[in-house]
């Protein structure tokens, strides 16, 4: 067959717009993000003033309320594409353990309003506070425990928010190094488009400043990023949790920031497991229940010992 090799098929697979986030209110079909059909237990729905409405999904707790409610940061682009199940298995199983729980889409992400033009850290920061006071009031709590996964940890980390107490943090696989990240990524898209397996001939010409893996990263937005750096800065909550997949630099150094830097009580933990960030043979690859979301799960529902 003459062309690329399914690049329809695998350009829908990148594109989190491509898929509605509707499985959350009903079965969901086996090509859906995450596999087999189920069954949801959040509530989606939008909030936030228009024009900038955001998408969030409520999970209500099962039980008693037992410890701060918790808000889920995810990555951005193909990243939130491939952790989009882990995620929801997560905030199924703290609802399930009594903690309200909202997870949301940043602005030009997923369900979200715009298209990425806008997006930039100030914009997702901004976009951190409202799912924040959303959580809030819809659980009746202010005090609040924030799982990031990799630029969503990088964005949520020393953030101030509206009449809401962040008291604990979890970094799950952090972005440390905004530069790092967006060197990281603009490596895997160029083995993406000359790899002939994916592709009958290198497609260098579609190489462009502005996409990653399928997804747009304006200028003005990876500038933005390019300045986050998690290294050297105060953790002024009660509790931190470092949860790593591999054994990175980049990590031993955070670990040591937050050891001397964290207010309260820093724990980490070390789960091997191929998540493959960075990695362009895994670009494809969805994250599903794995020993991560276990080990996060037990560390908030044990109260961070």
């Amino acid at each position: 067959m003459d062309g690329d090799r399914d690049s329809d098929q695998r350009s829908a697979l990148l594109r989190p717009d491509a898929r509605r986030s509707l499985e959350e209110a009903g079965p969901a079909p086996r090509s859906a993000v995450g596999g087999p059909s189920c069954r949801m237990t959040g509530r989606p729905f939008f909030f936030n003033a228009e024009p900038k409405r955001l998408f969030g999904v409520y999970y209500q707790p099962n039980a008693n309320a037992s410890g701060p409610a918790v808000l889920i940061c995810p990555p951005f682009g193909n990243e939130y594409v491939r952790s989009y199940n882990a995620i929801r298995i997560l905030c199924e199983r703290l609802s399930q353990s009594g903690f309200p729980v909202l997870k949301f889409d940043f602005c030009g992400l997923g369900d979200s309003y715009g298209d990425g033009t806008e997006a930039n850290v100030g914009e997702w920061r901004a976009n951190i506070r409202a799912a924040a006071s959303e959580l809030s009031r819809q659980s009746g709590q202010t005090q609040i425990t924030v799982v990031g996964l990799r630029l969503g940890a990088a964005l949520a980390t020393g953030i101030a928010l509206d009449g809401v107490r962040l008291k604990n943090l979890v970094l799950w696989d952090p972005v440390v190094d905004g530069a790092d990240y967006l060197a990281e990524l603009e490596r895997a898209h160029r083995l993406c488009l000359t790899d002939t397996f994916r592709f009958r001939r290198p497609q260098r010409h579609r190489l462009t400043p502005t996409e990653r893996l399928g997804f747009r990263f304006p200028v003005p937005m990876q500038k933005s990023i390019a300045d986050l750096n998690l290294l050297n800065r105060p953790y002024p909550y009660d509790n931190c949790f470092l949860v790593t997949s591999a054994e990175r630099t980049e990590y031993e150094s955070l670990a040591r920031t937050l050891t001397r830097n964290t207010r309260g009580r820093f724990t980490r933990e070390l789960v091997k497991e191929s998540m493959g960030w960075g990695d362009y043979s895994q670009t494809e690859a969805t994250l599903g229940i794995n020993r991560t979301v276990t080990t996060i799960a037990n560390k908030i529902s044990n109260d961070f010992v």
